[in-house]
């Protein structure tokens, strides 16, 4: 299995690794696009989208632009769903899921395709009505239990970002699914390997409170997108 992931970690590292000269796929669509998702940028998020559409336009099974593809539809069907425009909403989220379950299909152990399913529904959940939220989050939770599996050997020596966007994904998914033990596990991990750092302070709060542990509190995209990553 170490073997494995090791052979999969380059894919896992364009997903969130900081901007280089050169961008990859993952850095351009997924500063444009989270800068909809976090800022309300749609601009930038359309252009993120349209450079998915282009990729797709040459390979239309390239996994990754599937996925990006699918997770932008997710973000728009949240922003109809606070409409009341259900309707429209679920065409568009159902969609959304079919494009991520395509690119999983073409490439099952793309490991850049199973962090973007997995933390685009975590970090949307929130945005989802009730009905929609558990299974999102259960999805969520898988995609990131396949990604430790395969990291468990080698997680203490991953960048941060890697090392906290899987341990929150599994603390957050359980915690909000009501398996507050499990989540404990990964919160208590988290506290004691990355002292000082956004997803610490978030979990020591966690462990401290769980019960005032609300749907909108989140501890995934902890050093995602911090001041200036969106800015290309």
């Amino acid at each position: 299995m170490r073997r494995k992931f090791l052979q999969l970690l380059p894919a896992v590292l364009v997903l969130c690794q900081a901007q280089s000269p050169k961008p990859t796929f993952y850095t351009i669509v997924r500063e444009d696009t989270f800068a909809g998702y976090i800022g309300g940028d749609m601009e930038r998020f359309e252009r993120g989208m349209k450079y998915a559409e282009k990729v797709l336009a040459d390979n239309a099974q390239n996994a990754d632009a599937l996925c990006w593809t699918g997770g932008g539809q997710v973000f728009l069907a949240t922003r109809l769903y606070a409409q009341d425009l259900n309707a429209k909403a679920d065409v568009l989220y159902e969609g959304g899921l079919a494009l991520m379950e395509h690119a999983i299909a073409n490439e099952p152990g793309n490991a850049g395709v199973r962090a973007s399913y997995g933390g685009v529904l975590a970090y949307l959940a929130p945005r989802l009505p009730e009905w929609r939220r558990k299974a999102a989050l259960e999805k969520a939770r898988a995609m990131y239990e396949w990604l430790y599996k395969g990291q468990e050997q080698v997680l203490d020596r991953l960048p941060l970002h890697l090392r906290g966007e899987t341990l929150a994904g599994l603390a957050e998914t359980n915690q909000k699914l009501g398996d507050l033990k499990r989540a404990q596990v990964y919160l208590k991990r988290i506290s004691a390997t990355m002292p000082n750092t956004p997803y610490a302070v978030t979990a020591e709060r966690w462990l401290a409170h769980p019960e005032s542990v609300g749907t909108e509190q989140q501890i995934v995209c902890g050093t995602c997108h911090e001041a200036g990553r969106l800015q290309r």
